[in-house]
């Protein structure tokens, strides 16, 4: 298949494109890209507030699209866009409230077991103490205890 010049897939619509980006035309991608990356990314960042993060949702998307190109069925392109870019956005978003929430789960589980591990060497080293107290004892002290 020939490829056309950059600059001359600007005037092509969507629909076009997207006929081409089937065919394998990596120009046509290219286009697509150029054309909605900026209102892709800004809708990203905006809601995560973090532009690495916005970047790599950005960039999967657009890589994911390049992958699946044959088998998509996408009647308005920037609709679809959007909404898919907002559907990675919040499954990042519960990724991470997830990752955060085991984080703190496993915090508190090993600041209990340090506590707990704590208690049982204090009272091992209390009876340790005890018996070396009685020990000194005289030895009807020591009957008696």
């Amino acid at each position: 298949m020939k490829t056309l010049p950059l600059r001359a897939y600007a005037s092509w619509t969507d629909a076009a494109l997207l006929e081409a980006l089937r065919a394998d035309d990596r120009p046509a991608f290219a286009e697509l890209y150029e054309r909605y990356w900026h209102r892709v990314f800004g809708l990203a960042y905006r809601r995560l507030g973090s532009r690495e993060t916005a970047e790599e949702l950005v960039q999967d998307l657009f890589t994911a699209l390049w992958h699946r190109r044959a088998a998509h069925t996408i009647e308005h392109l920037e609709h679809y866009l959007l909404t898919a870019i907002s559907r990675r956005v919040v499954g990042h978003l519960r990724a991470h409230r997830v990752r955060e929430a085991y984080a703190d789960y496993c915090r508190w589980h090993q600041a209990e077991a340090t506590q707990e591990t704590e208690q049982t060497l204090a009272a091992a080293d209390l009876s340790d103490a005890f018996s070396t107290a009685l020990l000194h004892l005289p030895e009807q002290s020591r009957e008696i205890f």
